[in-house]
């Protein structure tokens, strides 16, 4: 039985194209509280900038804020908080003094950037917040920061990134600096030994980076996970089963294992090093001694892989119905098991199912975009992976 509930803000309660909470969703929320479910919000944000956004008029049970670095009451009360230790902080404040890169500093009460450019401007237009106000370090404790980058210049500043510390990013142009041990889990874990909650009593929703920590810890939950991938929507679980119970699929038909890196396939041949080197990741996938491998092109199920290691993935849908295109289509196809579920918001980048070559019977068992005679061609190179 789900006793609370975690929503991210931004792409999830809040819609930024409407700047406000859709009416359904207002709904939705009124009604778990009515059976007695906990709803919390479970932000990379901080109180300020909530007092200026529509979930201000809804009486959450508490709130997860700064990925997980502080927690409040439902009287937004200050009940539990991380801040950075004093090294982290004084090599951040250096950072932030040397006006290389627009950088927030955030404290319990307050947050305020060294400098603006147009990348700020447009990232915080984008979720629809004012520009932080400009001011200086006053020696309190710091909680997290908001770098100003785009991806590809990330390298131009890890020389700065005080160890300990990682990149969670929520923007194209902004990462949150926050601690490695640190995430919103951390907030959630908080608030379900308060309540005595137990991890699958519980549902979090959310749709970018800083929420990976959140679903990877829902997958440890023996829960399954609705995603997007380089395909079709996935349904993706730690433990097989679980997926062949939600789809009521035959135990005689395959699981899609993901996995990390080719690392991860302890017997693999000369003949999958070619073909992983060649296609992945990428929509292939290779079945050698039985197994079904692939590595998807696709962030998400990259991340997931780089926190899990290996999952086993299907299409989302029941068998023997078309596999859904959307998350939204989740709750139809699968409304009987979304207690077991966690649903990311996305959709399918092709909606055309991955090639399946099956390297035991040297041939093609399903035709996606990778062609037979590309298969083949690789598989008569003389290039072997040395990964």
């Amino acid at each position: 039985m789900i006793k609370a509930i975690f929503f991210d803000i931004d792409g999830t309660l809040v819609s930024h194209k409407i700047n406000d909470i859709p009416m359904t969703t207002r709904n939705c929320l009124k009604k778990l509280q009515e059976k007695g479910i906990k709803i919390f919000v479970s932000t990379g944000r901080h109180l300020v900038e909530m007092n200026d956004m529509p979930t201000n008029n809804i009486s959450f049970d508490g709130y997860v804020t700064l990925n997980g670095n502080i927690c409040l009451d439902q009287n937004f009360n200050y009940v539990y908080g991380t801040p950075f230790s004093e090294n982290i902080t004084q090599k951040l404040v250096a950072f932030f003094e040397k006006n290389e890169f627009p950088l927030v500093l955030i404290e319990n009460e307050r947050f305020y950037i060294n400098y603006y450019n147009h990348d700020v401007e447009l990232a915080q237009k984008s979720i629809s917040t004012p520009l932080p106000d400009k001011s200086s370090y006053c020696g309190k404790d710091i909680f997290q920061g908001t770098l100003f980058i785009k991806k590809e210049d990330e390298h131009k500043v890890l020389h700065y990134l005080p160890e300990g510390c990682k990149f969670t990013r929520w923007s194209p142009l902004a990462v949150d600096i926050i601690s490695t041990t640190s995430g919103k889990v951390n907030g959630i874990k908080h608030f379900l030994n308060e309540l005595n909650i137990q991890r699958e009593e519980i549902m979090t929703f959310g749709d970018s980076e800083n929420d990976i920590d959140e679903i990877v810890f829902e997958m440890k939950t023996n829960k399954a996970a609705i995603i997007p991938t380089d395909t079709l929507m996935g349904i993706a679980a730690i433990d097989k089963a679980l997926i062949y119970k939600i789809k009521k699929r035959s135990h005689t038909k395959r699981l899609v294992l993901f996995v990390k890196d080719i690392s991860c396939i302890k017997y693999a041949s000369d003949d999958l090093k070619k073909l992983a080197k060649k296609f992945w990741p990428g929509p292939l996938t290779i079945i050698e001694n039985g197994i079904s491998y692939r590595i998807p092109n696709n962030k998400l199920c990259l991340a997931l892989l780089d926190k899990l290691g290996q999952f086993y993935c299907s299409s989302a849908n029941i068998s023997g119905k078309d596999p859904i295109e959307k998350s939204t289509d989740a709750e139809n196809m699968f409304n009987k098991n979304l207690e077991s579920i966690v649903v990311v918001e996305g959709q399918g980048y092709t909606n055309i199912a991955s090639t399946i070559y099956d390297l035991d019977k040297k041939k093609i068992l399903r035709l996606g975009n990778i062609r037979e005679e590309e298969i083949n061609e690789c598989l008569q190179s003389n290039n072997v992976s040395n990964r």
